[in-house]
C-alpha cells in the first residue's frame, strides 16, 4: 500500500544522479534505492520534455486563464518516442488523468511544482510508509546540463554525477545504434543497412567525444559551484571496488552503509525487471571496451581526448 504525502515527505534531502549516458547512473540508482529510506526515481527526462512539449508556455497559459488543464494534461499522458516506456509509462498505467489533474490543479502550476509533483506520485507508491524517507531523488543523465536548475529548485540538493572511460561509452552506445535501440536504425529504419551501417562508427566517435567533454568541463564548473554537495562517480572505480566507493558515497549523501548494498542483480532498465543481467558488480565490464572498440576508433580518442582522459586516471 503506497504512502501518503505527509508520511514520506517529512524533511527528506532532494538528490540528482546526472551525467553521460552508459556511465553506471542506473546501477548506482538501484544500489542507493536498496538502502533504508531512499527513494530515486527513473529517468523522468523532465528538462527535455519540458522544451518538447513548451510545457513552461503551456503552464503560463493556463495560470493566466487562456488554456485549460486537460490541454497539458493530455501532453503529458500523450505516447511518443520518448514516453513509450520509462517513468511516463508508469504513470499512464500507475495514476489516472483524473487524479493527475487533480494534484497538479492544487499546485501553482509551476514547472517546477511539475516536477515535484512527478517525484511525488513515484515515491508515494514506492516508499514504505513505515520507514522515514532520507532521500529523494531522480536519476535523468541528460540532466547534467541542468544543475544548475534543479539546484536552484531544490537548495540543498545533493548532485552526483557518473563518469566512465569514453571508449566504453562509445562502444556502449555503438553497441545500441547497430542492434537498432536508439541513433538512425531505430528513427528511419527503412534506410538500407549497407547505408547506415558504415556511418554508424564515425558518427557515434564524434558524438561521444563532445558529449565526453562536456561532461568533463562541466565536472569542473559543479565543483566549484557546488562544493561539497557535488559529487563525481567513476563507473570504474563503483563496478572495481564497490565496497570503498558505495561507504564513500553514503558517508557523501549520510546515510548509512551496509553491506546488503553490495547484493545486487540489476543493471538494466529501471522499469523492466526481464530486462536486467545477472551481476551488477563485473569487474570485467571496466576493461571490455578493448575487445569492441578497433584501432581507428582508438587513435581518434587519443587524438581528441588524450589529456583529458589521462588526467582523469584512464590510460591509452
Amino acid at each position: 500500500m503506497g504512502a501518503t504525502p505527509a508520511e514520506v515527505r517529512p524533511n527528506p534531502r532532494s538528490l540528482f544522479i546526472v551525467g553521460c549516458a552508459r556511465t553506471g547512473s542506473t546501477l548506482l540508482r538501484h544500489v542507493l534505492n536498496r538502502a533504508e529510506g531512499v527513494v530515486i526515481v527513473p529517468e523522468t527526462h523532465f528538462m527535455r520534455r519540458v522544451a518538447k512539449r513548451r510545457l513552461a508556455r503551456r503552464l503560463g497559459s493556463v495560470r493566466e486563464g487562456s488554456l485549460g488543464l486537460g490541454s497539458v494534461v493530455d501532453e503529458l499522458y500523450a505516447v511518443d518516442g520518448h514516453s513509450a516506456t520509462g517513468y511516463w509509462s508508469w504513470l499512464r498505467r500507475t495514476v489516472s488523468r483524473t487524479d493527475f489533474a487533480e494534484r497538479l490543479a492544487a499546485t501553482d502550476r509551476s514547472v517546477q511544482a511539475l516536477f515535484v509533483l512527478l517525484l511525488d506520485l513515484y515515491v508515494e507508491r514506492a516508499a514504505d510508509a513505515r520507514v522515514p524517507l532520507r532521500i529523494i531523488g531522480e536519476k535523468t543523465p541528460s540532466h547534467l546540463l541542468f544543475v544548475p536548475t534543479l539546484v536552484e529548485w531544490f537548495p540543498a540538493a545533493a548532485v552526483i554525477h557518473t563518469f566512465r572511460d569514453p571508449r566504453a561509452v562509445y562502444a556502449s552506445e555503438l553497441r545500441r545504434r547497430r542492434e537498432g535501440r536508439w541513433g538512425p536504425k531505430r528513427w528511419l529504419p527503412w534506410l538500407p543497412a549497407a547505408i547506415v551501417d558504415p556511418m554508424l562508427g564515425p558518427l557515434e566517435a564524434v558524438r561521444t567525444t563532445l558529449v565526453w567533454r562536456r561532461a568533463d568541463l562541466l565536472d569542473g564548473v559543479y565543483r566549484r559551484t557546488l562544493g561539497p554537495r557535488y559529487r563525481l562517480v567513476r563507473f570504474e572505480d563503483l563496478v572495481g571496488n564497490p565496497a570503498d566507493e558505495l561507504s564513500a558515497i553514503c558517508e557523501h549523501l549520510g546515510i548509512p552503509f551496509n553491506a546488503g548494498l553490495l547484493d545486487i542483480d540489476v543493471v538494466g532498465s529501471s522499469f523492466e525487471p526481464g530486462r536486467h543481467a545477472a551481476s551488477g558488480f563485473d569487474p570485467a565490464t571496466v576493461e571490455r571496451w578493448r575487445h569492441h572498440v578497433g584501432p581507428v576508433a582508438r587513435a581518434w580518442f587519443r587524438l581528441t581526448l588524450g589529456g583529458r582522459m589521462k588526467a582523469r586516471g584512464y590510460r591509452a
